[in-house]
């Protein structure tokens, strides 16, 4: 029981003894009474006790307890103070030195690796909006290929034809199952709704053709960075001129097909 009551005795005080006010105000208070500390562990041996005791006393009738505790807690106070502002002022220097001095010398130094804090805002709502995209062009691809088997299980229980009137029901529904199924993708009526309202039809036609064809074309282009933006194209080669050769994705030979449908059906109704 002793035992554990000397164990809870110094768990308290070293619990205590951390808190930085108690901490400093020992320190505090052993410097500025060093003359009694010290005399406590170095007395001449011929002091006895009564000796000493009248000396301790001596000492606190000299020194007034109170005025000597307060004016230690002040000391306290300042030197708590003076540590927190060097800690605040240190803080400051690092915090500035990290977020405004490093900065600099990296703009200085390495421009394309410091990007404004709005740019790349903008660039993290792009990227949430291609996720976007991609998801519904997923979930699209898969309606898609349902329609697709679908059409196959349609075509496989037909009778059969004979082989002139078979081919012609075959492409038939072959033109219908790439209407009505890429009709659902998003991008390829994105594209073609664009065409019909805001391009011209013959210079799109023009435009596929320089593709089909690999001739080099200006990247700059409208046409080809919606094509890009959409998938249906990607970089192939470019030349010290500054013109691209781009080739068609999968997707891209998709939408071809989708398109040549669509056009051939506008140019009937019209």
């Amino acid at each position: 029981m002793v035992k554990d009551t000397f164990k809870s005795i110094l768990d308290n005080l070293k619990e205590r003894t951390t808190n930085p006010f108690l901490g400093t105000l020992i320190v505090v208070w052993l410097i500025k009474n060093w003359k009694l500390v010290y005399s406590l562990f170095y007395f001449d041996s011929a002091f006895k006790l009564e000796q000493r005791l009248k000396y301790i006393s001596t000492y606190f009738e000299n020194t007034s307890f109170f005025w000597n505790m307060v004016s230690v807690v002040m000391i306290t106070l300042g030197v708590l103070i003076l540590t927190y502002l060097l800690l605040s002022v240190s803080r400051l220097i690092t915090d500035g030195q990290e977020k405004l001095i490093l900065p600099i010398i990296s703009k200085w130094t390495d421009k394309s690796s410091i990007v404004l804090k709005s740019d790349y805002i903008k660039l993290q709502e792009v990227i949430k909006q291609l996720e976007l995209r991609l998801e519904e062009e997923r979930l699209a691809k898969v309606t898609i290929q349902n329609e697709r088997d679908r059409l196959d299980e349609k075509l496989a229980a037909l009778p059969r034809k004979p082989e002139t009137e078979y081919d012609y029901l075959h492409e038939e529904l072959e033109g219908r199952k790439i209407i009505d199924a890429t009709s659902e993708l998003p991008s390829y009526k994105r594209v073609a709704d664009k065409v019909f309202r805001d391009w011209d039809l013959e210079g799109f036609n023009d435009d596929l053709n320089d593709l089909l064809i690999d001739n080099y074309v200006d990247e700059g282009k409208e046409v080809y960075k919606v094509l890009l933006r959409e998938g249906f194209i990607e970089i192939r080669e470019r030349s010290a001129k500054g013109m691209t050769k781009y080739q068609l994705t999968e997707d891209g030979q998709l939408f071809l097909k989708y398109w040549n449908n669509i056009s051939f059906i506008n140019e009937e109704n019209h």
